[in-house]
């Protein structure tokens, strides 16, 4: 089973932090991501480094990774809409762990102690 990576992981492999590095290294070993994944990094990779262009380059980068991007569909959005009424997660981290869910991730892969507590461990790089 692979870990969901979450977009707080891919920003900080982008960005000058300290801990880029050990972000890099999971991205490397692979995971699911889904597309709002993919959007969240490129907005916040380019309002820190003011690049849309490198923003770009870091979202092509990961969709021709060996990274597995999970579709969001309508009924995809619509089942992380219903799960809400479970959980106080914001609606982009309930699509994030209901990828998680829904292709039976190992983890969840994320700085976001929103993701604690649930039937997927989260799990800090």
């Amino acid at each position: 089973m692979q870990p969901f990576i979450d977009s707080t992981v891919i920003i900080a492999a982008f960005t000058p932090n300290e801990k880029k590095e050990a972000c890099q290294k999971i991205i490397n070993e692979g995971g699911v991501i889904n597309g709002l994944v993919l959007i969240e990094s490129f907005d916040v990779i380019e309002r820190i480094t003011k690049n849309r262009e490198y923003s770009l380059k870091v979202v092509r980068s990961l969709m021709s990774s060996s990274l597995e991007i999970a579709q969001l569909t309508n009924a995809f959005i619509f089942e992380a809409i219903k799960r809400s009424n479970r959980n106080s997660l914001r609606i982009f981290d309930m699509i994030h762990y209901s990828t998680a869910l829904l292709y039976n991730c190992s983890g969840i892969i994320s700085y976001d102690k929103h993701f604690d507590n649930l039937d997927i461990k989260r799990v800090e790089p």
